[in-house]
């Protein structure tokens, strides 16, 4: 493996050119950032599961090898997923690459805060794919002149138990300047790939974006990727994890569980009430699980087996995903909340705000409509969807705040519970009425 001089080195060649451009390129620096979205970079698709904001021991992230990652650098790497970078001022020179992004840590570029995502491990989430490709790199912050290269494990490397080093590469793509394309609303990249031929098993892509500029910024993404070769393709298309360990259903309320077509027409419904008996998250998601798996032969819920067989894992429930044989249909599962008669749970003003959608990327700020009420978005996400359990949204709707169990509240938060009313005295998760963390206020705002 080398990292080779391509046809980006006439850009090197033209100070004019280069002072000319300083000041832009210096101001651009601190606002470039991007990601492979396809085939999808190890640490978008621990960003995309989410789980990592709460709780604060990272058992609530779905994958086990996204946990791993997590345990050993915090939510770093996934708060600063578009910002897997490293300044190389000599970038042509592949001594100096290599001394800034060093071996056993390119999955992380270098940079020890997100050292986790180099990680050996079985569990890293695969893309599938073969011949030739284009992958796609998100670019909220296009910038040429710039090139690109492209590697790829060698047979023999195996990612379950390796870290990653240069000379496991070789090099399989190089491109100089390429053109911004828009694909729905995204600045994208279009990367054309030559993949090896007669590969199969596991692998990683690693890809390199490097900018001609004077701090030699560049940007590197590890992708799992496995290699079809002879293998049919399964027949089982994952829609997602079926539970967060932030859902919560409390007694009186109902767990939907639904499937659409390409159409968003509903092809499956179905619904668990919840009691006293069954309000724990493992006793509900699992009884639901073993519904749907006996009702429906082209939708299931579990693990899946070495064999391809779905199997419900009642001992690891937030990494049981939702799989169907339809790869144009999509699922979810809602918790719909009793309402305490006489609350209004709605906001007339819902309506001026644009609609909440799954795939659509908010920003710290963007306003949304969600469940008839107003939600501002804390930080940068997308598929979170808004609700009271979700750290990642305020509501900003004024009304009654009826006490949820599981959620956290913060010292001064106000809630209805039991006919009363209560004002958190710290930080807490607890019942009130029930220990010194809540203050009785008087009685219920609503009743």
């Amino acid at each position: 493996m080398a990292i080779t001089n391509i046809s980006h080195a006439h850009f090197l060649t033209a100070p004019a050119l280069v002072m000319a451009l300083t000041g832009l390129l210096a101001s651009q620096q601190a606002t470039s950032h991007g990601y492979v979205e396809y085939p999808k970079a190890r640490q978008q698709f621990c960003v995309d599961d989410g789980g990592y904001w709460w709780p604060a021991d990272g058992s609530g992230i779905p994958n086990a090898a996204c946990r791993a990652a997590f345990q050993v650098s915090g939510a770093t790497p996934l708060t600063q997923h578009h910002e897997f970078s490293a300044n190389v001022v000599d970038y042509n020179n592949a001594a100096a690459v290599r001394q800034t992004v060093k071996d056993g840590n390119l999955c992380g570029a270098g940079d020890a805060s997100k050292a986790g995502m180099s990680l050996a491990h079985t569990d890293w989430q695969r893309t599938q794919v073969s011949g030739q490709i284009d992958l796609l790199f998100h670019a909220s912050t296009p910038h040429n002149p710039s090139f690109w290269e492209v590697y790829v494990t060698k047979p023999g490397f195996n990612p379950a138990t390796q870290t990653l080093a240069w000379d496991h590469l070789e090099l399989v793509a190089t491109h100089g300047n390429l053109p911004v394309v828009n694909m729905n609303g995204h600045k994208m990249y279009k990367v054309p790939v030559n993949l090896p031929a007669g590969r199969d098993g596991d692998a990683i892509l690693f890809t390199r974006w490097q900018r001609a500029d004077e701090a030699g910024e560049g940007f590197y993404n590890c992708s799992d990727i496995r290699f079809s070769g002879t293998t049919p393709p399964p027949s089982w298309i994952s829609a997602g994890y079926f539970v967060k360990s932030t859902d919560v259903a409390q007694p009186g309320d109902e767990v939907w569980f639904r499937v659409f077509d390409a159409n968003g027409q509903e092809q499956v419904f179905e619904t668990l009430a919840i009691s006293s008996a069954n309000s724990d998250q493992g006793v509900w998601a699992e009884a639901l699980a073993g519904r749907v798996n006996q009702r429906y032969s082209d939708v299931q819920v579990g693990m899946q087996q070495a064999n391809g067989q779905i199997v419900f894992d009642s001992q690891n429930r937030v990494a049981n995903e939702i799989w169907l044989q339809n790869s144009s249909a999509s699922a979810r599962v809602d918790i719909k909340h009793n309402q305490t008669p006489g609350c209004s749970q709605t906001d007339p003003n819902a309506g001026n705000y644009p609609a909440w959608e799954a795939h659509h990327v908010y920003t710290a700020g963007s306003v949304v409509a969600h469940q008839q009420l107003v939600w501002k978005a804390k930080w940068w996400n997308s598929g979170s969807e808004p609700a009271q359990t979700n750290d990642t949204w305020d509501l900003l709707s004024d009304i009654p705040h009826v006490w949820i169990s599981g959620k956290a509240y913060q010292a001064g938060a106000e809630v209805d519970h039991a006919g009363r009313q209560w004002r958190a005295n710290w930080w807490t998760q607890s019942e009130p009425g029930t220990s010194s963390d809540w203050t009785e206020i008087g009685p219920a705002s609503c009743l």
